[in-house]
């Protein structure tokens, strides 16, 4: 087991990190936490939701839905959380004072399509950073 979380790690690192497929670095860290017999691999940090799930409708769909196969069932639907912007087609957002104007991001969904599938578990904090 811990040779396949391992295994693990390192795909999903890769997956959230690929360079040309995101507006900038993902800031996202893959661990594996062991809770009895269960293995959990974790995908934390800033941009962990709006990697899996995607942001806005300009790449992934009409408000309130989801290209993830379970965005809906989880409450994750385009511009149903963070501040909202996902339902625009361009917003903007300061970073090092900065304006910086976005169309959001693919769902990138690299835990949700991994072969078996692995749990996923995001905080609500997660949810409220999120840019969409």
């Amino acid at each position: 087991m811990k040779r396949k979380a391992d295994s693990a790690v390192q795909s999903l690192t890769s997956l959230f990190s690929k360079e040309g497929k995101l507006p900038r670095y993902a800031q996202v860290d893959v661990s594996v936490d062991n809770r009895g017999s269960v293995t959990v691999v974790v995908a934390s940090g800033e941009d962990a939701v709006w990697v899996e799930f995607g942001a806005g409708v300009y790449h992934n769909g009409s408000p309130g839905s989801s290209p993830h196969p379970h965005g809906a069932e989880l409450g994750m639907t385009i511009g149903g959380f963070g501040k909202g912007n996902g339902k625009k087609e361009v917003w903007g957002f300061y970073e090092n004072g900065e304006l910086k104007l976005s169309h959001g991001t693919p769902a990138r969904m690299p835990m949700a399509l991994q072969s078996p599938p692995f749990a996923m578990i995001f905080s609500l904090s997660q949810r409220r950073c999120s840019g969409d």
